[in-house]
């Protein structure tokens, strides 16, 4: 199952294509939301939605001042390029999540974690057998 859309014959097609990649925001919206994204992952109740819609309707209510103006497809776009290119927002249990409590960095902070380990014992082990 793909998307679908309509297209309403002799008006211009001027929604939002949330997959495409052009990032048209600007360095201070970016700036903006990176601060309470942070802060977001700091604070206890740090998870959206699951899903780009949801998560875009939730910013939405929010009435964020770097998404002023925004429509809700524009705010969609904006989470999915945060997504996929920014790495503000990234994924825990099924919801969206700041980027630094996502299950991505959680992994790569286990793999650094064991790789430590047994580097460290790996050398000690080595240390001994002198």
């Amino acid at each position: 199952g793909g998307e679908w859309s309509a297209l309403l014959v002799g008006r211009a097609p001027d929604f939002v294509d949330i997959y495409d990649g052009i990032d048209v925001y600007s360095n201070e919206t970016w700036a903006a939301a990176e601060i309470y994204f942070r802060e977001l992952g700091d604070g206890r109740d740090m998870s959206l939605p699951g899903g780009r819609y949801a998560t875009a309707f939730a910013l939405a209510a929010r009435q964020l001042p770097f998404l002023y103006g925004f429509t809700l497809g524009r705010v969609c776009h904006f989470t999915q390029i945060a997504i996929t290119q920014r790495r503000l927002l990234g994924y825990a249990n099924g919801r969206i999540v700041p980027f630094s409590c996502s299950q991505e960095v959680v992994k790569a902070q286990l793999a650094e974690q064991q790789l430590h380990h047994a580097g460290s014992g790996i050398s000690s082990g080595a240390a001994g057998m002198r």
